[in-house]
């Protein structure tokens, strides 16, 4: 075959034709990292303590898995959001 051109070869278009129509698959749902009660704390900057305190009277939603909380950070966010205060003078 030394010295002879390729062979030009035809594409083919059966398989883009299906894959350009397939459905598309679900995408995997998005893992959250949950943080514990001293990561929440240094997020919120607040002693662990007074994290726990909120996570004891529902103000702040948690899991209690092994031997700790697991709060998820939109929880977080939630929460800090549901505290904010308009502090402009009138």
């Amino acid at each position: 075959m030394c010295g002879q051109p390729p062979i030009p070869q035809k594409e083919d278009h059966r398989m883009s034709h299906r894959t350009a129509n397939a459905p598309s698959l679900p995408k995997e749902p998005e893992i959250t990292r949950w943080l514990t009660t001293p990561e929440a704390a240094d997020l919120l900057r607040m002693k662990t303590r007074a994290t726990c305190n909120l996570v004891a009277a529902g103000q702040l939603p948690a899991s209690f898995v092994g031997r700790q909380f697991l709060i998820d950070p939109r929880d977080i966010e939630a929460y800090v959001i549901s505290q904010r205060q308009d502090f402009a003078s009138e």
